[in-house]
């Protein structure tokens, strides 16, 4: 919109973007990253303003 219809800039500076290609590569239970009830507790407890 700023390029048409308002004229604010003369060229859309996206124009010689590309967008990188999407990667459909499925998850396995090895890359989950997960932690454990303690580390989670522990987190909490270190910020306790986020309960």
């Amino acid at each position: 919109m700023a390029v048409y219809p308002y004229q604010l800039i003369k060229q859309n500076p996206m124009q010689y973007v590309s967008m990188p290609k999407y990667n459909t590569r499925k998850t396995d239970k090895e890359d989950l990253k997960v932690i454990s009830i303690d580390d989670f507790n522990k987190i909490i407890d270190r910020f306790p303003f986020i309960k």
